[in-house]
């Protein structure tokens, strides 16, 4: 049993809660221990309804020191705010006092309570969860429903980003270390040179690089008025890529500048120049059965380029069915490809290369109709002669 216990209870309240501080001491006749702490239970105990009681326990570390006489004298303290002691406020009365009791363990390890404090108020419980100011209420909701439309924006912009789709935002170019970001054509890029006005650097050294596709030489050969073989007699070039043969410009003298170009460094068919020269500095990169465009931010010796639309700096004519004819040789050449791979003897490739070479290069198209039926026309008959090449 506990003789001379001396419990002093202090309750103080902020602005936020009500704090209720606990110090005890005494002596505990014939409890033996070597430990320097024995430990304690604050209970809190309101009656509800006369049958049922809220109660709830809070550990209180005491010190101790063992006398002559062999008993145990004690000292401790706690702290708590009222507000975290019963959560669930379910049932809890504000107008009812609120018991404190100090549980220990006596020398027969037997639970024991003594009442120290019987002053709380159960309105003294709900302080921390008082309604917060109007003003406050308000500026609450409103931040919550703007983080709820905006959060799937953001998450969306994320992804696109991550797809290419979208743009890169300053700060995730910076952590990530990309300059180059991906464009679609509606979108506004760096890669306005001014006419290249003094500089003709991109049409040289290009090698074999500028392949010409079938629009290239619709154009080409209506804009010159000379046939496709006569091209290849002059300013064009057979080469093969990756595994098929396929016309090019063709590069020539000292200098390896473009056949096109004039004494002045000026091209001479800028009007109809062919769909990579269009492009540049802007590049291609395929995927998912369409395109995305990219920057290629140190190959143009120009550095004072402005912004520009895509489409507008590729100046084609209906940009769209552009596209689609872009995507559709592109990777009609990579079904081609991925046959001629696997034919070790090297006959598929020169088949392939003959066929394609005069259906859409050498037999002319008529300059008076669209290009694009044209095309489509003889992609049709293409597929239908080489179906068994696409098919193995």
């Amino acid at each position: 049993m506990i003789k001379n216990l001396q419990a002093v209870a202090d309750v103080t309240k902020t602005d936020r809660s009500v704090v209720y501080e606990l110090t005890v001491s005494g002596k505990l006749k014939g409890y033996k221990t070597t430990a320097a702490r024995m430990h304690m239970l604050l209970s809190f105990v309101q009656d509800i309804d006369g049958q049922k009681k809220k109660q709830r326990y809070y550990p209180m570390f005491v010190e101790c020191t063992m006398t002559k006489e062999g008993d145990c004298k004690f000292i401790g303290t706690s702290k708590v705010e009222l507000a975290y002691v019963f959560a669930d406020k379910k049932g809890l009365q504000s107008d009812r006092n609120v018991s404190v009791s100090l549980c220990y363990v006596d020398q027969n390890m037997q639970w024991q309570e003594i009442e120290v404090s019987r002053n709380l108020r159960g309105e003294q419980f709900f302080d921390l969860y008082q309604q917060p100011r109007v003003l406050i209420r308000i500026v609450k909701r409103a931040l919550f429903g703007l983080c709820t439309v905006l959060l799937p924006v953001w998450l969306c912009s994320g992804w696109l980003a991550s797809k290419g789709i979208g743009k890169l935002s300053p700060r995730a170019q910076k952590a990530s270390g990309k300059k180059a970001i991906f464009y679609h054509a509606n979108d506004m890029v760096k890669a306005d040179c001014a006419g290249c006005e003094g500089c003709h650097a991109c049409c040289t050294g290009m090698g074999t690089s500028v392949v010409l596709d079938p629009f290239d030489a619709y154009r080409m050969t209506a804009g010159t008025g000379k046939t496709f073989e006569a091209l290849l007699a002059g300013p064009l070039e057979l080469n093969v890529v990756d595994g098929i043969i396929l016309p090019n410009l063709k590069m020539a003298g000292e200098e390896e500048a473009c056949s096109f170009l004039d004494q002045n460094g000026r091209c001479r068919i800028h009007a109809y120049r062919p769909g990579i020269c269009r492009l540049f500095p802007l590049g291609r990169i395929y995927g998912d059965g369409g395109f995305k465009y990219f920057l290629q931010v140190y190959e143009c010796a120009k550095e004072t380029r402005t912004k520009v639309k895509v489409k507008k700096w590729i100046d084609m004519p209906e940009p769209k069915r552009y596209d689609e004819f872009v995507c559709t040789w592109h990777y009609f050449l990579k079904d081609l490809e991925r046959v001629i791979g696997k034919d070790t003897s090297g006959q598929a490739a020169k088949t392939v290369s003959l066929y394609l070479m005069k259906q859409f290069y050498l037999i002319p198209y008529n300059k008076e109709e669209e290009f694009y039926p044209q095309f489509e026309e003889r992609m049709a008959g293409a597929k239908r002669a080489l179906a068994g090449f696409l098919a193995m």
